[in-house]
């Protein structure tokens, strides 16, 4: 009798292999990946038209060494780089959606600050969003610099640097056993080396040491003035704050944004994206 287990959209038969319902062809990408000598992926078994099996990894820690982790990203993206031309249309309506979104993100805090304002006697958390609400404002301030910047260095620009993105990395998605492996490539896109960063950042800055990922992955990696202003001018970007009528979650929540700030700005201040 097979012993099945469940894991998000994995299907685990006899701790022997994986089963995921196929959303790309991932055994063309994993052939890619291997002559670019990036095997930090999983073994397919089979593959079929609407099933992929994967050979079960078995980790042998928990523990994920970030300057491991952090050279594999950067061996993904240097091995499969490449310069593509393309129209200076798409850096126009990069710099527009991101002014759009720094915007948005304004325009949450704003409202947030606010209605913390109109307390006479403020909640803790609205206590805490008030003292702390400057900190986010500037960051965003110098986030629509940054990115203003950016743009004026590459609107004449006809080529970018591109290269095969994971477009889904986090320490949840890695396992460590005879090396560390990438999981959960569906999503993998090709694109700019900046926005797996800025994603992972975004995604693990509670769960690693986001300083030591980000100087390993750019001592291993040649970014350029302008790629490096589009990282900074993004993770600038301070993360949405949903509060609800939890006063314990909105806490919780507003010390989250407080850490990332506080992480970012060890990042920045370093002088690694300079």
């Amino acid at each position: 009798m097979n012993n099945i287990k469940l894991i998000g959209k994995a299907k685990i038969i006899n701790n022997e292999y994986v089963l995921k319902k196929k959303e790309k062809d991932l055994g063309r990408l994993f052939n890619i990946l291997d002559k670019k000598e990036v095997n930090n992926h999983p073994v397919i078994i089979e593959d079929k038209d609407d099933i992929t099996s994967y050979k079960y990894i078995v980790a042998d820690s928990e523990e994920i060494d970030v300057v491991e982790y952090a050279s594999i990203v950067a061996r993904l993206h240097n091995n499969t780089s490449q310069n593509k031309k393309i129209s200076k249309k798409k850096y126009k309506d990069a710099h527009e959606n991101i002014i759009s979104y720094i915007d948005k993100v304004k325009e949450e805090y704003n409202t947030l600050i606010l209605k913390a304002e109109e307390e006479v006697y403020p909640s803790p958390s609205n206590y805490l969003l008030s003292r702390n609400y400057s900190l986010f404002y500037l960051s965003l301030e110098q986030s629509e610099k940054d990115i203003n910047k950016w743009y004026n260095s590459v609107k004449e620009n006809e080529t970018e640097r591109i290269c095969i993105l994971n477009n889904n990395l986090k320490l949840e998605n890695t396992i460590k056993s005879d090396k560390i492996y990438l999981l959960s490539w569906e999503k993998y896109i090709v694109d700019s080396p900046v926005l797996d960063i800025y994603k992972l950042i975004e995604n693990d800055y509670k769960n690693i040491d986001i300083l030591s990922f980000t100087k390993t992955y750019l001592n291993e990696i040649e970014l350029s003035s302008s790629e490096k202003l589009l990282l900074k001018s993004l993770i600038e970007i301070p993360i949405r704050i949903k509060l609800n009528k939890s006063e314990i979650d909105n806490i919780r929540v507003i010390k989250e944004a407080l850490k990332y700030q506080n992480e970012i700005n060890k990042i920045i201040k370093s002088g690694v994206l300079n």
